[in-house]
């Protein structure tokens, strides 16, 4: 069985995709990126079924994760 750092590590490069479209679709910080993303809902999903994740670009994912993170901040 992988550990878990190593399957993350299959996906960095699409996670990092997904960082680049927060930062300069809805001007986020790198570190705000970086946190939505890797300590969000987003990680363990991209894990459990990357194909499914994969399968949109990382533009959609990175609304999606924008669209959560108005949500707890309002």
């Amino acid at each position: 069985m992988l550990k878990q750092n190593e399957s993350y590590e299959r996906h960095e490069e699409y996670l990092q995709c997904v960082e680049q479209s927060l930062i300069r679709d809805y001007l986020i910080s790198d570190e705000d990126a970086q946190c939505m993303v890797r300590h969000s809902w987003f990680l363990e999903s991209i894990r459990k079924n990357a194909e499914y994740i994969k399968h949109h670009r990382p533009e959609y994912w990175a609304s999606e994760l924008y669209r959560d993170y108005q949500l707890i901040r309002a």
